[in-house]
């Protein structure tokens, strides 16, 4: 789709861009052909797509993939999507909030497929929803195959972080897959504008993380490690496990840190072995 498609769109159905929802149109071809890609989308595949809104990304989809399913809630693009199923017997539309759809209560046998985590997901996302998105299908699930999603170009660098630079959400994501940024992507890409530049960002080989037997208990643990981010992991741990100084840097010792640490110079192996022997500290 690109600017001249969009603004006959846009007038024809009395629409516009809604900046509290964070609605920016996507009106460039290859963009969306990159972000198609990047998820390796095939004829057999299942494919959510979240917040579609005129159908740009939603109508590539429907030439590759075996079946998508839009999960849409703002009511006015309907019209559009619904056109759209019209002629792609392959597009199946959900009106609601994503995070409010249940999976386990839908009938069809294709949205069943996504209930089975037999899915993939591709999107450009609002960016006011970018981290309860990552959180909720990574944590709670379903959990997809692989996510290709358009997010902005700085959280997607936070994302990819390595040691000396990770934070509570770049560990929150890595230990369940693999990120890359595929492509940069700038905000002319867009309208209306956005202010900041966008990222194609994959995640692959998505999994939950075996040697993590308890999750809601490590999420707690990495609250408290990154909870004062100018304070030693040390002190972090010593003050939100209430815990002697002692034990903590008996810890980091077995795993071989130092004990001036700090929580973004860890990696997630780090992590997870100093869980392993803090674990009945954490409430």
């Amino acid at each position: 789709m690109d600017r001249q498609q969009l603004d006959y769109l846009l007038k024809k159905h009395h629409l516009q861009a809604r900046r509290e929802s964070s609605q920016n149109f996507l009106v460039n071809d290859q963009v969306v052909a990159k972000l198609i890609k990047s998820a390796d989308v095939n004829d057999q595949d299942i494919v959510l797509e979240i917040g579609p809104g005129l159908g740009a990304v939603t109508a590539e989809l429907c030439k590759i993939a075996k079946k998508v399913i839009a999960v849409e809630q703002d009511w006015n693009f309907l019209p559009v999507l619904n056109n759209l199923a019209k002629a792609n017997n392959n597009l199946e539309i959900i009106n609601q909030d994503i995070f409010k759809v249940d999976f386990n209560n839908v009938g069809n046998a294709h949205v069943r497929s996504v209930r089975d985590k037999k899915f993939k997901i591709v999107t450009s996302l609002p960016f006011n929803i970018t981290s309860i998105f990552f959180r909720y299908f990574l944590e709670h699930g379903p959990r997809p195959q692989v996510i290709s999603a358009i997010i902005q170009k700085e959280v997607a660098e936070r994302i990819i972080a390595q040691e000396g630079n990770h934070s509570l959400l770049s560990l929150s994501i890595q230990m369940f897959g693999e990120p890359k940024i595929e492509k940069i992507v700038s905000k002319n890409c867009f309208f209306p504008k956005p202010r900041v530049d966008c990222a194609i960002l994959s995640l692959k080989n998505i999994g939950k993380p075996k040697e993590i037997s308890d999750l809601k208990a490590f999420f707690r643990f990495l609250r408290v490690g990154f909870s004062a981010k100018r304070k030693k992991l040390s002190n972090n741990l010593e003050n939100g496990l209430k815990i002697s100084k002692k034990e903590v840097e008996e810890t980091l010792e077995k795993i071989g840190l130092s004990l001036n640490s700090r929580a973004q110079e860890l990696s997630l192996k780090s992590w997870i072995g100093m869980f392993d022997h803090l674990r009945k500290y954490v409430l």
